[in-house]
């Protein structure tokens, strides 16, 4: 988590504007984050 938070992940798709596909690359993000920080 600290890597994901630090890495402004958590607040990310909020910075885009509307059409510009950043709710897409937040998501496929966090599902890369998510299998990296399991281990």
């Amino acid at each position: 988590m600290d890597l994901s938070a630090g890495a402004g992940l958590h607040a990310s798709h909020y910075d885009g504007q509307s059409g510009d596909g950043s709710y897409v690359a937040r998501t496929a993000q966090m599902h890369m984050i998510s299998q990296i920080e399991v281990g």
